[in-house]
Parts: structure tokens; C-alpha cells; sequence
């Protein structure tokens, strides 16, 4: 950093394409406090800290984009369970297939192969839930196939796998309501707008900070040490996270490099 007494001082910039959203909103809010608890007299600083302040809630906005993907997981987390539960049932399916006659069980193997095999290869949740749904169906229309689940003292296993469908859908369409409620605005736009505010905010320090070098220092205004002050604070928190962007940009890189190197060494030549 530049010397204090210095008209050349001041505050790194953060390009917004580095920041995560959460990124962002969190250094908004610090870049938010820090000014809040200077407290500068200056007007250069106050009217852009006002322009910022205006938008808190597109802040707020960045954040409860985040709140969907916690719906993500409780999706990923129930499918998993789901997916158990049928292997499960398969597995007691295939038991029985073992020890009674082929053919007393043939049209429940068939439903299986059909509906509940090979669920792990489907391209996305919507094939996956149209497969399991398709084995209800089938057994919903098929008195043979609902009579040897019931014969075979499989009644429990198939209710367990419908009841973690089911909660399996319940969570999906809640994570779709979620989506539908959030802002239309792109959480970009925000980002890029709240580091351009910040920006402009900076500029209004940095030129307060010139000025106290030439003005008389009284009670209406700034001295030039706590604008120093205010100045070194903002840089630290920017560096800290333009640091943390740069680090997570390597280690990226290297991840891709890796994955590369990995691809390249399973090619058969």
C-alpha cells in the first residue's frame, strides 16, 4: 500500500465475474459496515454511501438464491434412500426368484427388468421418476403382478419403496416451488450493479482522502489520518477477497488440469 501522506492511496477493486454470489452479498454487507462504524463527515462518501445502502435488499437477494440448493440436497439425499430401498426390494425379489419356480414369479421379474433396472443410468430425475412411476402403474393394472407381491410377502418392501417415491416427488416439487418464487432478475445484474455502487463508493474515499490533504482539518470534516484509516480497512477487506478468488481460480485450473491428464491416460491408443 501506498504511504498515507500520499495523493496516489488507494482501494483494490474487485472484478464482480470473480466473486460467488454469496461472495458478493457478504462483502457488500462488510463494505457496508465498515463505513457504517468510520462514520465519515465526508459528502463525496456519504451521498454514494447512500446510493449503496439503497440497495440492501438486492443483498438480501444474492442470499435467498442459495436457500434453492438446499433443496438440491434434500433431493440428492432422499433419491439416494430411494434408489437403496429398491435395491432392496430387488434383492428380495431375486432371493425369491432363486428358491420358488421361475415361472410363478416370471411376471414380477419381468416388471422389474422393465421399470426398476439399471435406474442409476437415467439421464435425469424426470426419466427416473417416470420408470419407478411406471412400475406402480403396472402393478396398479396387473392383478397377477399385485397378487405374487402379496403372495410372496413382498407387500412391505414394495410399500417401502412407494412411500420413499413419494416423499421422493414431494421434495422435487417443493425445490420446482422454490424456483418459481425466485427474483427474475439475474443474480449477475446484481452483482455486477452492487461492485459498480462499491466502486463509485470508493472513488468518493479516495477523493475525500485527496482533499483533506489541502483543507484545514475541523469538526465538519475528515482528517486525512482517518480517512488513511478507512482507506487501509477497505483495502484489507478487498484483499482478502480478491486472495481467496484467486486461490479458488488456481485451484480450478488445477482440477481441470488433472481431469484432463486423467481423461488423456484412460484413451486407448
Amino acid at each position: 500500500m501506498a504511504k498515507e501522506h500520499s495523493n496516489s492511496l488507494k482501494i483494490r477493486r474487485l472484478p464482480y465475474s470473480r466473486l460467488l454470489k454469496a461472495e458478493t452479498a457478504d462483502y457488500s454487507e462488510r463494505v457496508i459496515s465498515i463505513i457504517e462504524e468510520h462514520k465519515p463527515k465526508s459528502p463525496f462518501i456519504n451521498q454514494l454511501f447512500g446510493l449503496l445502502l439503497k440497495k440492501r435488499g438486492d443483498i438480501n437477494l444474492l442470499r435467498l438464491n442459495y436457500g434453492v440448493d438446499t433443496e438440491r440436497l434434500k433431493v440428492k439425499k432422499q433419491k439416494e434412500k430411494m434408489l437403496l430401498i429398491i435395491s432392496m426390494f430387488k434383492l428380495k425379489a431375486k432371493m425369491l426368484d432363486d428358491a420358488i419356480e421361475e415361472s410363478h414369479l416370471q411376471v414380477l421379474t419381468n416388471a422389474i427388468k422393465t421399470h426398476l433396472c439399471y435406474l442409476h443410468k437415467c439421464k435425469n430425475d424426470k426419466v427416473l421418476n417416470q420408470k419407478i412411476a411406471g412400475f406402480f402403474d403396472m402393478v396398479a393394472k396387473s392383478e397377477p403382478l399385485a397378487a405374487v407381491i402379496d403372495k410372496h410377502g413382498l407387500i412391505d418392501e414394495f410399500d417401502q419403496v412407494y412411500n420413499a417415491h413419494k416423499k421422493f416427488n414431494s421434495i422435487v416439487k417443493r425445490r420446482i416451488e422454490l424456483l418459481s418464487k425466485r427474483p427474475k432478475v439475474s443474480s449477475r445484474a446484481i452483482s455486477k450493479d452492487l461492485l459498480s455502487r462499491i466502486d463509485h463508493l470508493f472513488q468518493g474515499v479516495e477523493l475525500a482522502y485527496i482533499v483533506s490533504l489541502e483543507d484545514d482539518v475541523d469538526a465538519a470534516t475528515d482528517s486525512h489520518e482517518e480517512l488513511a484509516l478507512l482507506i487501509k480497512t477497505l483495502n484489507q477487506l478487498s484483499e482478502m477477497y480478491y486472495k481467496s478468488a484467486k486461490l479458488r481460480e488456481q485451484n480450478n485450473q488445477r482440477n481441470a488440469v488433472k481431469a484432463d491428464n486423467k481423461n488423456s491416460d484412460s484413451v486407448v491408443p
